[in-house]
C-alpha cells in the first residue's frame, strides 16, 4: 500500500510551469539551427541547459495561453 499523496501533473501545471512563450521557443529553435551552443542559450534565457535541450529535441511543451 502507497503511502503519501500521489502527485498527478495536469495540463494546467504544466502550462503554469512553461519557461517560454511560443515566440521564444521559436527565437531558440531558430538560434539552434544557426549553431549556438544549448549552454548559451540556456544562459541567455536564465534556464538550465536541460530546458532547452527539450527545446531541440521536441520534447518540450509551450502552454497554450502562451
Amino acid at each position: 500500500m502507497p503511502t503519501g499523496r500521489e502527485i498527478i501533473w495536469t495540463g494546467a501545471i504544466s502550462d503554469a510551469l512553461s519557461k517560454f512563450t511560443r515566440e521564444q521557443e521559436a527565437h531558440v529553435r531558430s538560434r539552434l539551427s544557426g549553431g549556438a551552443r544549448v549552454i548559451d542559450i540556456a544562459r541567455e534565457f536564465g534556464v538550465h541547459r536541460t530546458t532547452v535541450s527539450k527545446i531541440k529535441m521536441g520534447t518540450y511543451r509551450t502552454g497554450p495561453s502562451c
